[in-house]
C-alpha cells in the first residue's frame, strides 16, 4: 500500500504497520534491500542497479529513528530517486545529531551550524528539517520550524547561477564549435551540443534529457516536428496535481540536431535510449571492463565528467578559455524558464511544459528574472555595438555572433546621408519616414557629440537609467499579473482576457528591453559618468 505524501500527513506510530506494508512493498519489487525494517542499514537500488545505502543508527532517538525510517519509505512510495531519498535522510540526521534529538537548548546550535554551510547544504538541512518536523510532530518542532524556515526561504531567493559573460562564452564556443569539428570530436561530444541547444529552449532536468528514447522525434504529415520527454508522473501530489506535457512541438532545428545524432549511432546500436554507456565509454581514458551498472544509460555522473572533459579540452585547450566559470547541467532548465517568462508564457504553460506539479514551483526562478532581463539587455546592446541593428529577441538569450574586439567605429565620412541632430547626426536617407522620435532609439542615429561629450553622455545615461527603472516596474506587474492569473487545474483553464495582459505586459517589456539595448549601446565603454555629472576615464 502506497502512501502519498501530502501536506498534512502526520506521523501515526499507533499505525505503524502501514509503514512496515510499504517496506514489505518494496523489498519485494527489488528496490529495497534488508532482512526487516528494524535494520539499521538499508540499500536502494534502483533500475540502472544504481545503489544507494540509507543508514539509522539513532537509537539514542530511538522514537526520531523509527519516524526517519517511516519518512524514507514516505519518499520511497513517492518514487523520488535512491540518490534524493539518500540526500534527505542524511540532512535530517545530521539536524537530529546537532539538536540532540531537537531539544530546545540546542536550537542556537543547529541554527549556527546550518550557517556556517554554502547554499546547498544550508537549503538540504534547513529545509529537509522544516519537512521532518511537519511529518513529526515534536514537541519542539515549532520553534525549530520557526527558526529553520528563513534559512531556506532566504537562500531560495538568492541562488547563485554563472556570470553571464561565461554563458554567453559558452554558447559562442558551442556555436562555433559545431560547424569546425572534426569527426571524432563531433562523435564525443555531441551530447553536450544536444543538451545545450536542446535543454536552453525546453526545460528539462538533466535526468529527462538524459534518459530520451533513441526515437523521441517525430515528424508529422503536416511538416510539424515533435518531442516525447519521459516525465514520470509523481504520486505525492494530491488536488493541485498539474497534467505535465510529455509530448512537445519543436522547431525544424532542434529536429535536425536529434536527428543527427539518431544517423551517428552504429548499426549495432542496442539500446532503446538516445544516449548510453556504451557510446560514452570509447572515449574514456582509462576503462573498466568491471562495470555493473546498466550501459545501455548514460548516467548524470558520466555526463558531468563528459562536460569537464569539454571544458577542459575544448573550452580550454581548444580555443584557450581556461577562466570560465562552468555552467552546470541543471543551470539551463533555469535559462529556459526565465525566457518563458520574459515572452509572457503563463505559470500553467510553464508548469506543463516544465515537468512542475506545483504552480508555486515556479516562484524560485521569479528570483532570477531581473538577471535575465539585464542579460538580455546586454546581449542585444553588444549586437548593436557590432553592427547597429535590432535584433529579435524571438530566438531567446544567446543570441550573440561573432567577437566584440572585431567591432568597428563609424566615422563620419561612412555615412552618405548626415543630418544634425541632438549630440550627432541621423544617417537615414529616408528621414522622415523611419523616424522613431527620439534619436536614441534609432538605428539611424548616430552618437557624435563635437562639443559638450559630457553633456551627451549624462543624456545617453539619464534615459538609460530611466528605462532601467521602468523595466524593473514591468517585471514586477509581470510577476503580479502571473501570480492573480485564474487557472482550474482540472480542466486546464485559464483566463483569456489575463492571459492578453500578461502578453501585452511581456511585449512592453521587450520593447523597453530594446530601447535600452540601443541606449546602452550608442554609450562608449570608455566612458562612465561620476555621481557629481564629471567625466571619467
Amino acid at each position: 500500500m502506497n502512501i502519498n505524501i501530502i501536506e498534512n500527513h502526520r506521523f501515526d506510530k499507533t499505525n505503524i504497520s502501514q509503514y512496515y506494508n510499504i517496506f514489505m512493498e518494496y523489498k519485494l519489487k527489488g528496490y529495497l534491500e534488508a532482512d526487516c525494517f528494524d535494520d539499521t542499514i538499508w540499500t536502494l537500488c534502483d533500475r540502472f542497479r544504481n545503489t544507494r545505502s540509507l543508514k539509522f543508527e539513532l537509537e539514542l532517538f530511538r522514537e526520531l529513528n523509527i519516524a526517519l525510517k517511516c519518512f524514507a519509505l514516505l519518499q520511497i512510495s513517492s518514487e523520488f530517486t535512491i540518490h534524493h531519498t539518500q540526500h534527505v535522510v542524511t540532512s535530517i540526521k545530521e539536524a537530529i545529531y546537532i539538536s540532540k534529538g531537537f531539544s530546545l537548548g540546542a536550537l542556537p546550535e543547529l541554527e549556527e551550524y546550518i550557517n556556517q554551510f554554502g547554499y546547498s547544504k544550508r537549503n538540504s538541512i534547513a529545509l529537509y528539517t522544516v519537512r521532518f518536523l511537519h511529518f513529526f510532530s515534536h514537541s519542539n518542532a515549532a520553534e525549530y520550524i520557526e527558526k529553520c524556515t528563513p534559512l531556506y526561504q532566504y537562500i531560495q531567493r538568492n541562488r547563485k547561477l554563472p556570470k553571464y559573460e561565461s554563458i554567453l562564452v559558452f554558447d559562442d564556443v558551442i556555436s562555433d564549435f559545431e560547424n569546425t569539428c572534426n569527426q571524432h570530436e563531433r562523435a564525443k561530444y555531441y551530447p553536450i551540443l544536444l543538451w545545450w541547444k536542446i535543454t536552453t529552449i525546453i526545460p528539462l532536468r538533466p535526468s529527462e534529457f538524459l534518459l530520451l528514447k533513441k526515437n523521441c522525434i517525430t515528424k508529422n504529415q503536416d511538416n510539424s516536428y515533435w518531442i516525447t520527454v519521459p516525465r514520470e508522473k509523481r504520486k505525492y501530489e494530491s488536488y493541485s496535481d498539474i497534467d505535465v506535457e510529455d509530448t512537445l512541438q519543436i522547431n525544424q532545428e532542434t529536429y535536425r540536431l536529434l536527428k543527427t545524432y539518431q544517423d551517428m549511432l552504429p548499426n549495432d546500436y542496442t539500446s532503446n535510449y538516445l544516449m548510453s554507456y556504451e557510446t560514452y565509454y570509447k572515449y574514456l581514458d582509462l576503462k573498466r571492463d568491471t562495470y555493473k551498472k546498466d550501459r545501455s544509460v548514460l548516467l548524470l555522473s558520466q555526463f558531468q565528467w563528459l562536460l569537464d572533459n569539454f571544458y577542459k579540452k575544448v573550452m580550454g585547450g581548444k580555443y584557450k578559455y581556461l577562466e570560465v566559470e562552468q555552467v552546470s547541467p541543471g543551470d539551463t532548465r533555469h535559462f529556459a524558464f526565465c525566457n518563458m517568462m520574459l515572452q509572457g508564457f503563463n505559470m500553467l504553460s510553464i508548469a506543463k511544459m516544465g515537468g512542475h506539479r506545483r504552480l508555486r514551483t515556479q516562484q524560485n526562478y521569479w528570483g532570477h528574472i531581473e538577471y535575465f532581463a539585464e542579460s538580455m539587455v546586454y546581449v542585444l546592446s553588444e549586437n548593436n555595438r557590432l553592427d547597429r541593428l535590432n535584433k529579435s529577441m524571438s530566438d531567446g538569450i544567446f543570441t550573440v555572433k561573432g567577437k566584440l574586439d572585431k567591432h568597428r567605429i563609424y566615422e563620419l565620412s561612412d555615412f552618405e546621408t548626415l543630418r544634425p541632430v541632438e549630440y550627432g547626426y541621423c544617417t537615414d536617407s529616408n528621414f522622415p519616414n523611419n523616424c522613431t522620435g527620439d534619436c536614441r532609439f534609432c538605428d539611424f542615429y548616430h552618437f557624435n557629440p563635437e562639443e559638450n561629450l559630457t553633456d551627451g553622455i549624462r543624456w545617453l545615461t539619464d534615459c538609460s537609467d530611466l528605462l532601467d527603472r521602468r523595466i524593473s516596474n514591468q517585471i514586477k506587474l509581470l510577476e503580479h499579473i502571473n501570480q492573480n492569473m485564474k487557472f482550474n487545474l482540472d480542466t486546464n483553464y485559464y483566463s483569456t482576457i489575463d492571459q492578453e495582459e500578461l502578453s501585452s505586459t511581456a511585449n512592453e517589456l521587450n520593447r523597453l528591453m530594446e530601447q535600452k539595448a540601443m541606449v546602452d549601446s550608442l554609450i562608449p565603454k570608455r566612458f562612465e559618468v561620476n555621481p557629481d555629472g564629471t567625466e571619467q576615464k
